[in-house]
C-alpha cells in the first residue's frame, strides 16, 4: 500500500474479517475519544482528518484530528474555540480538500472566515500543533456578508468554496477577490406536525452534483418529526425539494455510481427541550440511499448522533458519531436485500485507536465595554 491510495490502512484492515463473504455486513469503531467529531475528508495520501466541535464548555477544545495511513491518531490543529450556541455545540465543524487536492479548508463558528493550509506532501502529525494564526485565510468577511457557522463544503467548476452556514440560514461562496458572498437564503420550513408554526431550515451538508448543489437542512427547534428536506440549488439559485420529511438530515454525499445518499441526525424527542441538548433519541441516526424511484431506501441504522459520512475504498463508509465520539466504519452487503443493517451494538476493540488527551484552556470571557466620563 506504498502509493498511498487506500483510506487508511488501520481503517481497512477489519475488511479481512469478511472471509470473502460479500454478502455479510461488515462495521467497526475506527477511532473513539474524540471531542463531538463532525467534518470527515480524506486526504490525497489515504490519510483521514476530522474537524471537532471540542466539549462545548468556553474553553479552546475544538479542532481537526489527523489519523495517518500508518495508523497513528493526534490533533493537526487545535486551541479553537468551543462554546454553545442556543444550547448547540458551537466549534469547528468543517473540514474540506480542494478538487487538486492542493489546498485545505477549516470552518468554525463565529471566525468570519474559513482558515487554509498548503497540501503539498503527505500530511504527518506536527512536532507542535498548528493554531489558526500559523494558517491562510479564505472567505473573507464583507462589510454584510460573513460567515458566523460555516458547516460544510463544496466547490465550483472552477474550485472556488461553496458553504453552508447554519446560523445564517444561507448558502455563501467565494468571490474572485476571496470574500464572502450569500448567494442564497434558505426560507423558514413547515412544522408536519404543526401547521400554525415554521421553524429555521438550517443548513449544513452539500454536495455538487452537474450544475446543482444538494443540501441537507436539518430544520431548527423543536425539531419535529419529518421536519428536515434535501433540496437542490440550481445555476439561477433557486431550490426545489429532492425528498421531505426527513429526522434532522446532516449531510449528503453522491457515490461513484451517482446514487444519492442522506444521512439523518437524530430523532428528537417530543416535547423535549431543544437547548439542553439532552433529548436526542439514541441510536436513531441513520445514512439512506435515495433510489430510481426517488423514494430513500435505509442502509445503515442505529447510529447515534451521525454528523459525517464519507465512501471510503472498498464500498466502506466511514461516520462520525458527533456525541459519542467515534468514528466508524461499515461495510454494508452488496446484496441491497439484506439492507438495511444496524451498527448499534458495535463497540471499541484492540485496533480501534483512541484519540490521545490535549491540553485544554477555558477561554477568558469578554470584558463589557465601558464609558469613560469626561471631566
Amino acid at each position: 500500500m506504498s502509493d498511498g491510495r487506500f483510506l487508511i490502512l488501520a481503517i481497512l484492515l477489519f475488511l479481512v474479517a469478511c472471509e470473502g463473504n460479500k454478502t455479510r455486513p461488515v462495521a467497526r469503531v475506527v477511532a473513539d475519544g474524540l471531542l463531538n467529531p463532525v467534518g470527515l475528508t480524506r486526504l490525497p495520501d489515504g490519510g483521514l482528518l476530522i474537524a471537532e466541535m471540542g466539549t462545548g464548555m468556553g474553553d479552546d477544545s475544538a479542532g481537526v484530528t489527523l489519523i495517518t495511513t500508518d495508523g497513528k491518531i493526534g490533533r493537526f490543529i487545535s486551541h479553537i474555540a468551543s462554546t454553545r450556541d442556543s444550547g448547540d455545540l458551537a466549534g469547528a465543524a468543517l473540514v474540506g480538500i480542494d478538487p487538486d487536492g492542493q489546498t485545505l479548508y477549516v470552518g468554525n463558528f463565529n471566525a468570519a472566515r474559513l482558515w487554509t493550509w498548503p497540501i503539498d506532501t503527505a500530511l504527518a502529525l506536527p512536532d507542535k500543533v498548528l493554531t489558526t494564526d500559523m494558517l491562510g485565510i479564505a472567505m473573507a468577511p464583507q462589510v454584510i456578508d460573513q460567515l458566523i457557522n460555516p458547516f460544510d463544503i463544496a466547490f465550483t467548476e472552477t474550485g472556488a468554496p461553496i458553504v453552508t452556514d447554519a446560523s445564517m440560514n444561507g448558502l455563501a461562496r467565494q468571490t474572485d477577490d476571496g470574500k464572502t458572498q450569500f448567494i442564497y437564503h434558505f426560507p423558514r420550513l413547515p412544522d408536519p406536525t404543526d401547521n400554525r408554526r415554521t421553524i429555521d431550515a438550517v443548513p449544513t451538508g452539500i454536495a455538487r452534483l452537474g450544475n446543482e448543489y444538494l443540501v441537507t437542512l436539518t430544520g431548527g427547534c423543536p425539531f419535529p418529526v419529518g421536519g428536515g428536506q434535501l433540496v437542490a440549488i440550481g445555476e439561477r439559485w433557486r431550490s426545489r425539494i429532492v425528498v421531505a420529511d426527513l429526522n434532522m438530515p446532516i449531510d449528503v454525499a453522491i457515490d461513484s455510481s451517482d446514487y444519492i445518499w442522506v444521512l439523518e441526525f437524530a430523532e428528537f424527542r417530543a416535547g423535549g427541550d431543544c437547548f439542553a441538548g439532552g433529548d436526542y433519541l439514541p441510536a436513531s441516526g441513520r445514512l439512506s440511499r435515495l433510489d430510481a424511484a426517488g423514494q430513500l431506501q435505509p442502509v445503515i441504522t442505529g447510529l447515534t448522533t451521525p454528523g459525517a459520512f464519507m465512501f471510503a475504498d472498498d464500498d466502506t463508509i466511514v461516520i462520525s458519531e458527533v456525541f459519542s465520539g467515534r468514528i466508524v466504519a461499515v461495510q454494508p452487503p452488496t446484496d441491497e436485500t439484506l439492507w438495511p443493517i444496524s451498527v448499534a451494538d458495535i463497540r471499541p476493540n484492540s485496533q480501534t485507536l483512541t484519540a490521545k488527551s490535549i491540553p485544554i484552556a477555558t477561554l477568558t470571557p469578554k470584558q463589557p465595554l465601558t464609558t469613560e466620563k469626561s471631566e
